[in-house]
C-alpha cells in the first residue's frame, strides 16, 4: 500500500506523502545519554537501511538535508543512519 519496501536494516521509520514521499529513519542504537554527562556514542552501531522503490520505480530519492539525489541500484537505495541520528529522504 505504501509503494516502498524496506528490505534490510534495523530501523524505526515514519512515512508520509505530500508533494512526493518523505521518509525519515531513526537509529536509537549505539548511544547512551545520562544527565550531566556527555553522550556515549558507539560508531559501530551505524545502521544501513535499504529501501526498494517498488511501485515508485522511476522516481528519484533525495537526501532531504542536502537536496542531492541518492544513487539507485537495482531499483533500491541505501542510507546509513549513524548512532543516535536521523536521516531524511524525499522521493519525487
Amino acid at each position: 500500500q505504501w509503494g516502498v519496501n524496506f528490505v534490510e536494516g534495523k530501523r524505526e521509520e515514519v512515512r508520509g506523502k505530500r508533494d512526493g514521499w518523505f521518509l525519515w529513519f531513526i537509529n536509537n542504537k549505539g548511544i547512551a545519554k545520562y544527565v550531566g554527562e556527555p553522550a556515549d556514542v558507539d560508531p559501530s552501531k551505524a545502521a544501513d537501511v535499504t529501501v526498494e522503490l517498488g511501485a515508485l520505480a522511476g522516481l528519484t530519492p533525495y537526501d532531504a538535508d542536502t537536496g542531492k539525489p541518492l544513487p539507485v541500484k537495482g531499483g533500491a537505495f541505501t542510507v546509513t543512519v549513524g548512532p543516535g541520528d536521523v536521516r531524511f529522504v524525499t522521493i519525487r
